[in-house]
């Protein structure tokens, strides 16, 4: 999902960033190996799980602008655990979309964008698995499927 490097105020750790300003100079101090290329079997499950959610998620909502979205479209059910809550995290993703557009018309949704906020945080550069705004709100939606237990974890950054 995106050849980014992990940044230290990477999107995921965001529950840690915007609560603590200094974070980033902590794991600059502490976390010698940051950002080490690690494999492993549930590394690589996890980029799976991630392409084939990521897939799913763009494919929802190309389908949704279209007005042609149905969940049972053959194109996408198939008979895996990954694909299968791929489809749960899109519903998930788009019940927060339709969430921000009630009070907003048009709020933008990005999958899998690159944000470089460096000018305001060093290093401060990588790609959400979504993110979301419109109105006064803004989402970052982390995307973490463990031993195929899905866990979806969205942020309100500001409301």
């Amino acid at each position: 999902m995106g050849n980014v490097h992990k940044p230290i105020l990477s999107p995921s750790s965001s529950r840690l960033w915007v609560n603590c300003a200094k974070a980033n100079q902590f794991v600059k101090m502490h976390l010698i190996d940051y950002g080490k290329e690690v494999s492993s079997r549930a590394a690589e499950e996890g980029e799976e799980a991630h392409r084939i959610a990521e897939n799913i998620l763009k494919w929802a909502l190309t389908k949704r602008k279209a007005g042609k979205l149905d969940w049972n479209d053959g194109e996408i059910c198939k008979d895996d655990p990954m694909h299968h809550y791929g489809i749960k995290y899109a519903k998930e993703v788009i019940n927060k979309l339709e969430e921000i557009e009630n009070n907003c018309a048009n709020p933008v949704c990005e999958v899998e964008r690159v944000i470089d906020c460096s000018e305001h945080a060093d290093n401060c550069i990588g790609s959400p698995d979504v993110f979301m705004f419109g109105g006064e709100k803004l989402i970052v939606i982390d995307y973490c499927l463990c031993r195929r237990i899905l866990s979806f974890s969205s942020r309100h950054i500001m409301s």
